[in-house]
């Protein structure tokens, strides 16, 4: 059993259990209208900035409208994304929503897919090439209401952006290999903000399958933190030694990295 090309490491094997089916009594939320009102109204000077491909292809990522259960978040899309075809097509080409579409469906032991999980960008419809503050700020605005419409139960961070925010500044991801139950005060800060959720710390699938592949902890703890959130949900989640040293192994590869040794 291998996913993102290493094998699944057999002591997660044991924790990955049938997750329960999405509550379709707990009624939709508007974190799509949300968005959709966005991406609408975006514009940069005198033109349009959003193609209608790239407007539907966020709202199907943000999918389904329902309340709760377990949300990935993504910084933004890549300049380079080419959603001209369709979602389908656009998700096909995409080597991190593949990853994520097969780490949905591992953690969940095949009862959940991509469908099932709503994936939103901390920056949404804007790419890197987008450097004005203002509609950057818009756009982080954006999607902490979608965070509140939608409150989910388990949010799996990925990205990593300024803000004066204070709910993406708490949900935001940390160093890698950081776990944010030492941070009881930013879940409390979310408290008070109307949500009752958690955070688990993950690395941006693009680092570990694009940037640095040759390195396999960094896929090992994807999957392990995609496991962690899925077993989250179902209520109950015990890190183990072995845990702890694979996040110490990927934060002192990615100290070398960045120090570039």
């Amino acid at each position: 059993m291998d996913l993102l090309g290493i094998p699944i490491d057999h002591r997660l094997r044991r924790l990955i259990r049938p997750v329960r089916p999405i509550d379709t009594n707990a009624g939709d939320t508007d974190h799509i209208q949300i968005l959709q009102e966005f991406g609408t109204s975006l514009k940069i000077g005198t033109r349009d900035y959003l193609a209608t491909c790239d407007l539907s292809f966020g709202i199907e990522m943000a999918r389904p409208e329902s309340k709760g259960g377990v949300v990935v978040v993504l910084l933004q899309p890549h300049s380079s994304q080419d959603n001209s075809d369709g979602f389908l097509a656009g998700k096909r080409n995409c080597p991190t929503i593949n990853a994520i579409s097969e780490l949905i469906c591992m953690a969940s032991n095949a009862r959940l897919g991509f469908d099932d999980v709503s994936v939103f960008d901390a920056i949404p419809f804007l790419d890197e090439k987008v450097t004005e503050e203002e509609i950057i700020e818009k756009a982080q605005g954006v999607f902490a209401d979608m965070i509140k419409a939608k409150q989910p139960e388990v949010v799996i961070s990925c990205f990593k952006t300024k803000t004066s925010n204070a709910i993406i500044q708490n949900l935001r991801s940390r160093k890698i290999g950081y776990s944010f139950e030492f941070d009881p005060r930013g879940s409390r800060q979310l408290a008070e903000s109307g949500l009752s959720l958690t955070r688990v710390n993950a690395l941006h699938p693009s680092y570990a399958i694009n940037y640095f592949p040759e390195y396999s902890c960094f896929k090992r703890l994807l999957v392990l933190e995609f496991v962690k959130a899925f077993t989250l949900w179902q209520g109950n989640w015990i890190d183990e030694t072995w845990m702890a040293n694979l996040r110490h192994e990927c934060h002192e590869q990615a100290k070398k990295l960045c120090e570039g040794i």
